[in-house]
């Protein structure tokens, strides 16, 4: 069942839509629309506001609320209906961390009559930027947002996004928006507080030269990096060059997998453990090191990020984390329609859910 603050949205704009309530006339007042509607004039006022940011209202001071000369604009007319979907917009569908997501968010828009859409932008700013015009062009207001790379600091990126939420709620997922003045919405892992506790798994079985390898610099693996360095700090062991092995590369999954710097950086800093930051860095640096004739635990150590996943079909279980994608899922499907029905609280901008811990047989102890 829709709310009463969607179903009096939904009804003023097919007024508008359909010339019932043409270009510059004076709409009722919220005190009259509340009396029509048979609801408080704060519901009246929350439909009111989201109608003049897209762009079909005007409101005036003192004057009252009045129909948009825009209102009937090709960029309008090409959304004639809101339609009661959630989009979920991400770099890959197909990928396997997703699907629990796509599960938890369907859980709970399901009973409340919402459909689910879902899109790849394949990691490109400029893809996901047509994906999500697209999704607003066709009426879905509410968006759930896994967000493309942007490689290059380009203020075009979050612009673009900045222009998107004029017209839906947007919440992301995993990562989020932390480089720029946007604050949109976002549930994520515990990253800080999930890396501390491997790094100290480490430290507590007598590593004290720990590699950091990541493939991206986006703000799961900053929060991941940062809780691995306040584990050294804490422990007294200091962060020196090199230890943070950061691996350029366009492609997220990173087929070809630079491990070239594996010997020397064994070497040059005595490194007894590596700390990956996902499963894809785990997967390679894996690789590289049986090139090299070096085995896990036996002569490195390695913990990681997904290994439920990477448990599944490796010979040696994983040390390492696991994000709750279902309740990230649930979590973010709950802000989105609280931004879609008014009932969000606007100080809230952050969620974290807790990710599990599973202890593995990649982690030797020693003296």
């Amino acid at each position: 069942m829709a709310t009463a603050y969607e179903s009096i949205k939904l009804d003023i704009r097919r007024k508008i839509l359909n010339k019932t309530w043409l270009t510059g006339i004076k709409i009722p007042s919220s005190r009259e629309l509340a009396a029509i509607y048979n609801c408080s004039t704060n519901t009246v006022e929350k439909s009111l506001r989201d109608l003049q940011r897209e762009g079909l209202l005007v409101r005036e001071s003192r004057r009252g609320t009045f129909v948009s000369e825009q209102a009937f604009s090709t960029r309008t007319e090409a959304v004639p209906i809101i339609t009661r979907t959630i989009a979920v917009v991400v770099d890959d569908v197909n990928s396997y961390i997703f699907s629990k997501a796509f599960r938890g968010i369907e859980d709970v828009v399901k009973p409340r009559d919402f459909g689910l859409t879902i899109s790849s932008h394949d990691n490109d700013p400029g893809k996901q930027q047509a994906v999500l015009e697209g999704l607003i062009q066709q009426g879905v207001r509410g968006i759930i947002l896994y967000p493309a790379l942007s490689f290059e600091t380009d203020n075009r990126y979050y612009k673009s996004l900045e222009s998107l939420l004029r017209n839906a709620s947007i919440v992301c997922m995993d990562r989020y928006i932390y480089n720029s003045s946007l604050s949109i919405p976002y549930v994520t892992s515990d990253n800080f507080y999930s890396s501390y506790q491997l790094t100290r798994l480490l430290i507590e079985n007598g590593h004290r030269r720990i590699g950091f390898v990541r493939n991206y610099n986006v703000s799961t693996v900053i929060e991941r990096l940062m809780g691995f360095k306040q584990a050294l700090h804490d422990y007294g062991i200091p962060f020196k060059d090199g230890m943070d092995i950061l691996l350029h590369g366009k492609n997220e999954a990173m087929q070809d997998f630079p491990t070239d710097w594996l010997a020397p950086s064994i070497e040059r800093l005595g490194l007894t453990a590596l700390f990956t930051t996902n499963y894809n860095c785990a997967g390679n640096v894996m690789n590289g090191l049986a090139r090299l004739g070096l085995s896990v635990p036996g002569d490195i150590s390695l913990v990681s990020y997904e290994v439920e996943y990477m448990n599944s079909f490796l010979p040696i279980k994983i040390t390492g984390g696991t994000q709750r994608f279902h309740e990230m899922g649930k979590a973010a499907a709950r802000i989105v329609l609280g931004l879609l029905d008014g009932t969000h609280e606007s100080d809230m901008t952050g969620f974290l859910c807790h990710s599990q811990m599973n202890p593995g047989e990649s982690v030797r102890m020693i003296r």
